[in-house]
């Protein structure tokens, strides 16, 4: 699951990512899942983008980069609440830039990539 630059606003696409894993773990009803969230770097204050201003809370972050990916964690696992997952499945948890995906990104395609969440089988 993707996200915006500096926001917790899921990217298009993400809806349909998120339904794939309800259904995976509705299959699976003993599997638990770790909700990774990852941002580009470790930035640590990040603020609100004013071309955001009213667009909800999840577009105007402010704080750092490990308290964003933790933020983007529970977004997707809030969905999967809302969509009937059991809390007890689930645990979430922010990475910051410490996992990325390219590590050395150098354009922006590169950065979004590291902007990311990922959900990790922890039990079988």
């Amino acid at each position: 699951v993707y996200f915006y630059n500096n926001s917790y606003a899921f990217k298009p696409g993400a809806q349909e990512e998120m339904d794939q894993l309800v259904q995976f773990l509705e299959m699976n009803p003993t599997v638990e899942v770790e909700i990774q969230g990852h941002t580009a770097n470790n930035t640590e204050e990040i603020r609100p983008d004013p071309n955001f201003k009213g667009q909800g809370k999840e577009w105007n972050f402010k704080g750092s980069a490990l308290k964003l990916s933790e933020y983007r964690a529970d977004a997707v696992m809030a969905y999967l609440i809302e969509k009937g997952v059991s809390k007890k499945r689930l645990i979430s948890k922010g990475y910051g830039d410490s996992k990325k995906r390219v590590p050395d990104a150098s354009t922006f395609e590169e950065f979004e990539k590291n902007m990311r969440v990922e959900a990790v089988v922890t039990k079988q």
